[in-house]
């Protein structure tokens, strides 16, 4: 089943919809790592990355995620739930540590007769120090199925909006 799987058209589809993601994540986050911070303050920062855990939110029941913070206002974050994985792209604004959140994503669901693709995006409040330690968030998630129209039923034809808390440690 799976090397059918494999072999066969949706695969292609879902395989190049994730290398889409995975590409522009890199190209994003290459062309933000090559600027320098004109902030001072931002200079000494130590708080570039974050591992925390999601309930609810972009990964639908939950999530794993590591999160690379190439400057102040934009992240990429890479996800693990429990239907596969989750990559998104975030922008920051905000001054200080209290940020508002606004992320742009895909997520894939495996299941065993299916492939489902899923087009993610957030909006919240980040607490992210400058400093190591912990990280909190809070928001709202619509997750939008790319390929099917009833991917949670008939009752929630096309998508869901999930509410989400996140929290973890920065470093």
């Amino acid at each position: 089943m799976l090397r059918s799987f494999l072999s066969g058209p949706r695969f292609s589809y879902h395989f190049a919809a994730l290398a889409l993601s995975a590409a522009l994540l890199t190209i994003t986050t290459s062309a933000d790592a090559q600027r320098a911070p004109r902030n001072p303050r931002l200079l000494d920062r130590k708080a570039w990355n974050a591992v925390y855990l999601e309930a609810g939110g972009a990964g639908g029941w939950g999530s794993i995620n590591y999160e690379l913070r190439p400057t102040h206002k934009f992240s990429a974050r890479l996800g693990v739930s429990p239907g596969g994985p989750l990559m998104m792209a975030t922008l920051l604004a905000g001054k200080g540590d209290d940020l508002l959140e606004l992320s742009l994503g895909s997520m894939a669901w495996f299941e065993e007769d299916r492939t489902v693709i899923f087009l993610v995006a957030s909006i919240g409040y980040r607490y992210h120090p400058g400093k190591p330690g912990h990280l909190f968030r809070i928001g709202v998630a619509p997750i939008i199925a790319l390929n099917e129209e009833e991917p949670f039923g008939p009752m929630f034809p096309g998508g869901l909006v999930l509410p989400g808390i996140s929290g973890g440690a920065a470093f």
